[in-house]
C-alpha cells in the first residue's frame, strides 16, 4: 500500500477521536458531513496506515486513590547502562504512566501518579535508586 497522505478530513476525524475515542462513526460522519460508510472506510485506512495506532481508555488517577502527580528526571549513571533495557524496565512499573529516554542533562524523563508524597518518596529510594543505576535525579510535582 503505498502511503497514505492526511487531508482535512481526516485530520478532523483524528481529533475528534482524541476528544473521545468513543465516538460513533455516525456522530463523526455528521460532524465532518460524511456517510457512516465513509467514515468507516477512513477509520480503517487511517489505522491500517499506522496513523491511528490503537484506541486506549484514559483512567482518572483519583479514582484509584493517586493523588499526586510527578515528573521524575533521571541522570544514569552510563558505566552501568543499557538505556533501551533501563527505559523498558521502568515502562512496566506501575507508577509510571510514561518513561521517554531525553536529551540534556537528564537522560530519562518518567512520568507517574502517587497516592501521596510518602509513596513517592519510597518509589523514589526503593525502586529507582535501589533497582536502577539511577545516578541523580530531579522530582517536579504537578499542581493541575
Amino acid at each position: 500500500m503505498s502511503e497514505y497522505k492526511l487531508d482535512d478530513t481526516d485530520v478532523a476525524i483524528i481529533k475528534i477521536l482524541q476528544k473521545d475515542a468513543r465516538t460513533s462513526k455516525a456522530d463523526i460522519a455528521k460532524d465532518v458531513n460524511m456517510s457512516v460508510n465513509a467514515v468507516g472506510y477512513r477509520l480503517k485506512r487511517l489505522e491500517e496506515s499506522g496513523y491511528i495506532a490503537r484506541f486506549a481508555a484514559i483512567l482518572n488517577p483519583e479514582k484509584f486513590n493517586k493523588n499526586t502527580n510527578a515528573i521524575l528526571n533521571l541522570k544514569l549513571d552510563h558505566s552501568a547502562v543499557d538505556m533501551t533495557e533501563v527505559i523498558n524496565e521502568l515502562k512496566k512499573t506501575p507508577q509510571l504512566t510514561q518513561v521517554i529516554s531525553i536529551s540534556g542533562e537528564y537522560d530519562i524523563c518518567a512520568i507517574g501518579w502517587f497516592s501521596d508524597y510518602a509513596e513517592l518518596n519510597g518509589f523514589i529510594k526503593d525502586v529507582l535508586y535501589k533497582r536502577f543505576p539511577v545516578k541523580s535525579s530531579s522530582v517536579i510535582l504537578a499542581l493541575e
